[in-house]
Parts: structure tokens; C-alpha cells; sequence
């Protein structure tokens, strides 16, 4: 998997908050998620605004308008896939949502599983 100091701060963000709406898919955070996407937040060396923010997307569902807006480079995609494949995983349930909106995040960054 890449790196995240590859990542700007912007990006960082963005990731998280796409990691917490897969993690909110079925309208509840599973331990097992909620673990992946502690773990994520402390990898990525965030400011303590960033992780604030982190901590709100994985406590508080995040709002369809706030999904249209993430905007990720090209060079990244790979790893926002990646990232939503193993959080999806964690909990070794994926469900018929989980899996549609990764195959639709996968269509929408132009990689493959």
C-alpha cells in the first residue's frame, strides 16, 4: 500500500472521510471497523484539528453532500481504493452496500480490485 506522507493534509482528510461513510454504509460502525479507522487516523501523524474532525466522520455519519465534494488526485486513487477495501474487510461481513459503492469507488477512480 502507498504511503500517506505521500498525501497532502487535504487528502489525508478527504480519505478519512470516505473511509468513515464505507464504515457507516449499514448505519452502524462495527468494533472491527471502528478499530481499522482508529488505527488509519494514528498512521497518518494528523493535526489535532484533522483529528477532530476524524473522530466526528467516525462518531457522526457523514452527509451525502459532504462525499460530492471529495476530489482525489489521480496519483491517489489507488490508495483510497485500497484503503476502503480493507476497512470494508475488517469486519469480514461485507454487505450488498459495502460492495456496490466500492465497485461504484472503483469505477470512479479507474482501478480494479
Amino acid at each position: 500500500m502507498a504511503q500517506f506522507d505521500d498525501l497532502s493534509s487535504d487528502d489525508r482528510k478527504q480519505l478519512l472521510k470516505l473511509v468513515c461513510s464505507f464504515a457507516w454504509l449499514d448505519h452502524e460502525v462495527q468494533p472491527e471497523e471502528r478499530t481499522f479507522i482508529k488505527k488509519l487516523i494514528e498512521q497518518m501523524n494528523l493535526d489535532e484539528e484533522d483529528r477532530r474532525d476524524a473522530f466526528f466522520w467516525l462518531e457522526n455519519k457523514v452527509n451525502a453532500e459532504e462525499l460530492g465534494s471529495i476530489d482525489v488526485p489521480a496519483a491517489h486513487r489507488q490508495l483510497f481504493v485500497e484503503v476502503a477495501r480493507a476497512l470494508i474487510g475488517s469486519d469480514e461481513q461485507v454487505t450488498d452496500d459495502e460492495a456496490q459503492e466500492l465497485a461504484l469507488l472503483e469505477l470512479i477512480a479507474g482501478v480494479g480490485a
